[in-house]
């Protein structure tokens, strides 16, 4: 008879070779703005070199920079995105095996119920993004996840130490997001449902709370003090509530839209659906990912309404699930709802009904359990094939080819001038893969008149200055803005340009077009000069 720890072994195995598999070798070449920024700030040797002033960007490069420090002390060939992405993947696999033995430990759910939850976690396409990225989010998972299974624990045992843990891991997770104070109402709302505040629930939710607070508080008040000098304590709350108060919007019917395509983006990469609107990808191999995610979401649907287990160690794990996925998504109804990363974390409940709902069925419900194996199949393949093979190529993202595209068609040397206007990483590319210098017209990051000398400089150094353009057809980041903007005749891009260029002096020529496919296409390069003759300033400073 195997020993406990023998029997999970197996699974165990299967979760490392997914991870080897899926998120080691399979990185993704998206290389998102945030992306871009922790690893310039890495390869620059100073969190704040490259960041906005976030306060939830600071914990997670400070890490990443240890690990590429690691990297380099032991020989390895990293990069500094690279040594990120490496560190994501060995989180991605921390997450999923935390996910297995507390789901076997907390819940008592079988072998089999534990590892299909954490398959389906691996396999949501939200996870999978986040662990193979340079981004923050797996880091900000890997506290999650446990923090699930120790508010289950604090509502369950009148425990001061696990409560004291419980508040510990919330509070990590606070340093990678603030958005995660969240968890506390998820806390109120799941003891409600369970059985109100009575037996010390209430002391021990005040405990989790000062201790989450106190550790959070410590961090990013070290943080604000030592890397960005603040040095008063109300400049120091300024500073933390700056970003998420500008993230809120005004409430909208069409949110709620965007919140549940969110969660559903969570589940399902949509990669595939964008290729096939920019002619990457033929119709026939469309269909067949949207077969694949309409069979598996059809599947999840006829599992849902299965009986979850309840009894024993299960017992008020799918209350808790419950409140989290709601409130959560409740408050993205009015905070940054178009933000897909954000709906990540409501795959750490999904991930645990999903278990719970295996674990409810009886033996011999072949249909539902037969369901269940068809959705992870289906997730499996629909997110390989559809997204996370095609995101995985070099090719694929069009930030990365239009980047490449500048850095062949221009020198060196040079100096690239981007409008700023573009919601992309390409500027961040350009000058992470080829050191370039680069200027961007971005209104509030420098003034223009200062942009101006720094132009009429480096062209009185001999450097060449080019204008790209970014003008965007179909958006990926915020849904579909850019394509309203197109559609009403307005370019952000073009509009930066021309009032920057106005009345100048400069000279604008054609220097090179791109016209790949893709989001990019039509977009020029133009070689900037000093206009030779003054006459020419009265026709705008911008001859063609």
């Amino acid at each position: 008879m195997q020993s406990p720890r023998t029997g999970n072994l197996p699974p165990l195995l299967l979760l490392a070779l997914l991870s080897l598999l899926l998120y080691a070798a399979l990185p993704s070449k998206g290389y998102h703005d945030d992306d871009m920024y922790y690893a310039m700030s890495v390869r620059a040797g100073d969190p704040r070199a490259f960041l906005l002033g976030q306060p939830h960007y600071y914990f997670w490069t400070s890490l990443g920079a240890a690990a590429y420090a690691l990297c380099l002390r032991a020989g390895l060939p990293a990069t500094p995105h690279g040594a990120l992405a490496g560190l994501n993947a060995l989180l991605g696999f921390a997450g999923l095996a935390a996910m297995y033995l507390l789901q076997r430990r907390v819940c008592g759910l079988g072998r089999a119920a534990a590892f299909l939850g954490s398959l389906f976690l691996g396999l949501g396409f939200g996870y999978w993004n986040s662990a193979v990225s340079a981004g923050k989010y797996a880091l900000e998972t890997v506290f999650l996840i446990p923090a699930f299974f120790l508010i289950l624990e604090t509502a369950r045992r009148d425990s001061i130490p696990v409560a004291a843990r419980c508040g510990a891991c919330i509070g990590l997770a606070l340093l990678s997001q603030m958005v995660d104070l969240l968890l506390f109402p998820v806390m109120l709302l799941f003891f409600l449902l369970a059985g109100g505040l009575s037996g010390g629930r209430a002391r021990r939710l005040l405990v989790c709370l000062l201790v989450a607070l106190s550790l959070a508080g410590a961090g990013l008040s070290a943080m604000g003090w030592f890397l960005r000098g603040h040095r008063s304590f109300g400049a120091l709350i300024g500073w933390l509530t700056a970003y998420p108060v500008r993230e809120f919007v005004h409430f909208h019917p069409a949110n709620l839209l965007m919140v549940l395509a969110g969660n559903a983006r969570a589940v399902w990469g949509i990669g595939f659906v964008k290729s096939f609107m920019l002619g990457k990808t033929g119709p026939l191999a469309f269909g067949a990912v949207a077969a694949l995610v309409a069979a598996g979401s059809g599947a999840l649907l006829f599992l849902a309404v299965a009986r979850p287990a309840r009894r024993g160690r299960c017992a008020g794990a799918a209350a808790l699930a419950f409140a989290w996925i709601v409130v959560f998504s409740a408050f993205f109804g009015f905070y940054s709802p178009g933000q897909p990363k954000f709906y990540t974390r409501n795959l750490v409940p999904a991930a645990v009904l999903f278990g719970l709902a295996w674990e409810g069925l009886p033996a011999g419900d072949r249909l539902r359990r037969g369901c269940a194996l068809a959705a992870v199949a289906c997730l499996l393949l629909a997110n390989l094939f559809g997204t996370i093979l095609p995101q995985a190529a070099i090719g694929h993202n069009d930030d990365t080819t239009y980047a490449r595209f500048i850095l062949a068609r221009t020198e060196a040397d040079g100096v690239l001038i981007f409008p700023g206007a573009g919601e992309s990483s390409v500027p961040l590319q350009v000058r992470y893969f080829g050191r370039r210098e680069v200027i961007e017209l971005l209104p509030g990051r420098r003034a223009p008149d200062a942009l101006d000398r720094r132009i009429r400089a480096a062209l009185a150094e001999g450097l060449p200055c080019y204008l790209v353009g970014e003008d965007r057809a179909v958006a990926s980041y915020h849904w579909f803005k850019p394509v309203r903007e197109r559609v009403r005749g307005v370019s952000p891009a073009a509009e930066a340009t021309r009032r920057f260029f106005a009345g100048r002096g400069y000279a604008l020529a054609p220097h090179a077009r791109y016209e790949a496919a893709g989001d990019y296409r039509g977009n020029e390069i133009h070689r900037v000069s000093r206009v030779a003759d003054p006459l020419d300033r009265g026709r705008g400073g911008m001859v063609q």
